[in-house]
């Protein structure tokens, strides 16, 4: 961030210990930038996207609270007098404030774990933007933490690439080898045929590669602006660097590219063509007059060569093929039914939404009958935020935007600093790269330990061995951070490039991907000088107090709870362990939490089962109300503990429990009406109560909506079609199963 010097001419008292102060000011803020830096580097090194409404990126938001209240500090103590603040910043704050309005009416309504975590996930992103805006202000600092993580997307590509060629293959090959038992003792096993064990073995049967990620379409997003940089440096962004340092520059795209085509993300496809459309016309219509055709020729073989190379690749490994086009439209009519049942939901929630952290138990009452799966998220940003906080959200998403690109596109007032050329070595002397190399160094330690916090953590040996690449890959990097040219257009056209890929991918809540949304949104603005103004004197106790209030808020309700019930799960999980007392602290921990009070629910049916009695039965009966209360709307959950109800009539033919069982899997039909297994499990619990109409008329439902599903995993069971087809319950009713 800018240094904020003494005035020339000021002149100190001999003896006054007042002059060490300038060096101290200079240490807090490069602490500051370092600290920044980390956290952009931590983020991507550790997946938690697939579960973030579960809270394992609360650690890193912690750590972001911690940073703005150190920031809040030097406003205090009067060491920063400047702020950047301006349009864009004031929509994103009231976009911020509306979404955690709409998180805290879920915690009252709806699941208040996920709402709770989801409110913590989206400030922490808001203050990454924040801090970034605060910290990088001159063109040396932009460049260089533009560098450093456009270095670590070389070094997570690596990582992937390994990942597809051995470590997938090996992880596959050891499941088919493994018992039960020894999957129990990773904690991967699930109960044959269950939903988990099916999406489990679907997910370790895909191909593409995820790396520090938890769906390849996250690392495809998190490569996609960082590739669009790489492409801008080689032939748009770097007039004084000479045609070998361009090419060197280059090569970076082909394990950045070849690792893009084998996560066969078409979304991010799209995203990377338009971004190299938008670049090539920045160079194009800035750059050729002053270029011999020769040299447009050979940057343009050059970029033709290296699409080429990594396609070529691509095919070779056997990661890209046909399909990768001819399924396309298929996944465009998978998103488009995801879209129209979110606009059904916004229609009947329009103000608050259905709740940050709560979009997928009330995406079941709107899937349509021949959708693929229970979305966790729209897959389109703006939807996404429209369907979980509400119409005011959605706008301040839009006003966002729209205010970014008038700060960005207007006249620049400033001088073009960043483009002043610097000898590499007084380059490589610098505080400023300094500060955000030791912060880069310092992320990647941080992520050891905090990867444990994730439930995926990634091969910390294999991201070990690449990152040094990633260092290589940064050094030569270092002439375009010493004479690069500085401009908004930069890391504007990757931010837009990202977008275009979250239009389609969605995924603007998941840390990971965002945090480059964000940091390349808050270079941009810094680069066009767009709203610094001045701190007054007296504001900084109030923020220390605020910052201070939002540390201690999420510590007590988000990050320590979380962190104390999920590490009674990991131990209730190990071998040889009475797992009940260990879940019993995992529900005291997190009043609010649903998986502890549903795995004792499992435990507790499993007991009755094997002991029938009301002392086992009542313990089930408290655990089932637990588990639901937390998740009034979990039409998985009701299903679940329908069957189980049902299982448990069966075996000691009591009517109260089938009475609950038909309790439970109506709620479920209501909240889940075109599931065509929910359907058939109630029509078997209306045979048991003798309910003839009810038995009919779910029974001819469930196989009207399983003609309409073409996944085979929506389908009915082969043994419970059968079923189903045989029972008669008067001469002239017979049920008729699709062919």
């Amino acid at each position: 961030m800018g240094r904020n010097r003494r005035a020339k001419g000021e002149q100190q008292p001999e003896g006054d210990a007042r002059p060490e102060t300038p060096q101290r000011q200079s240490v807090a803020e490069a602490i500051l930038v370092g600290a920044v830096s980390a956290l952009f580097v931590l983020r991507p090194l550790y997946p938690s996207e697939s579960v973030a409404a579960e809270g394992d990126g609360l650690p890193v938001v912690m750590l972001w609270l911690l940073t703005l209240t150190f920031w809040a500090i030097l406003v205090a103590r009067r060491t920063v007098r400047q702020v950047r603040f301006g349009r864009p910043d004031a929509a994103l704050a009231a976009l911020v404030v509306w979404h955690s309005i709409a998180a805290l009416w879920a915690f009252a309504h709806e699941s208040p774990r996920p709402a709770l975590n989801m409110l913590w996930e989206w400030l922490g992103l808001a203050v990454a933007f924040f801090l970034a805006r605060q910290v990088f202000s001159s063109g040396l600092q932009r460049r260089a933490i533009g560098a450093v993580v456009a270095a670590l997307a070389v070094a997570v590509s690596i990582y992937g690439l390994y990942q597809y060629g051995i470590e997938l293959p090996a992880t596959r090959d050891l499941y088919e080898q493994s018992s039960d038992a020894r999957l129990r003792e990773l904690g991967l096993w699930f109960p044959v045929g269950s939903p988990e064990r099916m999406q489990f073995e679907q997910r370790l049967a895909s191909l593409e590669p995820m790396a520090t990620f938890a769906l390849a379409n996250s690392l495809a997003g998190f490569l996609v602006p960082w590739a669009v940089v790489a492409l801008g440096i080689s032939i748009a962004f770097a007039p004084r660097l000479s045609l070998r340092q361009k090419v060197v520059i280059a090569l970076l795209l082909i394990p950045l590219g070849l690792c893009l085509l084998l996560t066969k993300s078409r979304s991010a496809f799209l995203a990377v063509a338009c971004g190299v459309a938008a670049t090539a016309a920045v160079w194009w219509f800035g750059r050729h007059r002053q270029m011999q055709m020769r040299r447009i020729m050979l940057v343009a073989t050059l970029a033709v060569t290296l699409v080429g190379a990594a396609v070529l690749g691509a095919v070779m490994v056997g990661g890209l093929d046909v399909e990768v086009l001819s399924e396309a439209p298929k996944s465009l009519g998978y998103r488009l039914q995801y879209w129209q049942a979110s606009v059904a939901m916004i229609r009947d929630m329009p103000l608050l939404g259905c709740g940050p952290g709560n979009f997928q138990n009330r995406y079941t009452a709107y899937k349509l009958p021949d959708a693929s799966e229970e979305i966790a998220d729209p897959h389109n940003f703006l939807l996404e935020v429209w369907a979980t906080a509400g119409t005011p959200a959605a706008i301040a998403l839009v006003a966002t935007i729209g205010a970014f690109c008038l700060c960005v596109l207007r006249p620049s007032q400033r001088t073009a600093e960043g483009s002043v050329e610097t000898p590499e070595y007084r380059v490589l002397q610098s505080p400023d790269l300094a500060a955000i190399l030791g912060g880069a160094v310092v992320g990647v330690l941080l992520s050891l330990p905090i990867s444990v916090f994730s439930a995926a953590p990634p091969n910390w040996w294999v991201l070990l061995a690449v990152l040094p690449v990633g260092a290589a890959v940064l050094m030569t990097l270092v002439p375009w951070i010493a004479r690069g040219h500085e401009s908004a257009a930069l890391w504007t056209l990757a931010a837009s490039a990202l977008l275009v890929h979250l239009l389609f991918a969605g995924g603007i809540a998941f840390p990971g991907v965002a945090g480059s949304l964000w940091l390349l949104a808050a270079l941009a603005l810094n680069a066009s000088q767009c709203g610094e103004r001045e701190v007054r004197a007296g504001v900084g106790t109030a923020v220390v107090a605020v910052t201070l209030a939002l540390l201690v808020a999420c510590h007590v309700t988000g990050y320590l709870p979380t962190l104390v019930a999920r590490s009674r799960l990991g131990q209730a999980y190990s071998p040889n362990v009475d797992p009940e007392p260990l879940l019993r602290e995992a529900a005291a921990a997190d009043p609010w939490a649903i998986e502890p009070r549903k795995l004792l629910a499992d435990l507790a049916y499993q007991r009755w089962v094997l002991q029938p009695g009301d002392e086992n039965l009542a313990r089930f009966d408290h655990a089932v109300s637990e588990t639901l209360s937390r998740a009034p709307r979990g039409a998985t959950l009701r299903h679940q503990f329908g069957r189980e109800y049902c299982e448990g009539y069966r075996l000691c033919q009591n009517q109260a429990l089938l009475e609950r069982a038909v309790q439970l899997l109506e709620s479920a039909t209501a909240l889940y009406p075109n599931s065509c297994q929910i359907r058939a499990d109630l029509a078997e619990s209306y045979l048991l109560a003798g309910d003839r109409a009810g038995y009919e008329r779910e029974r001819d439902e469930a196989f009207r909506l399983e003609k309409l599903t073409p996944h085979l995993d929506k389908r009915l069971s082969k043994e419970q079609r059968q079923r189903l087809s045989r029972t008669v319950l008067a001469p002239e009713v017979r049920a008729v199963p699709p062919e």
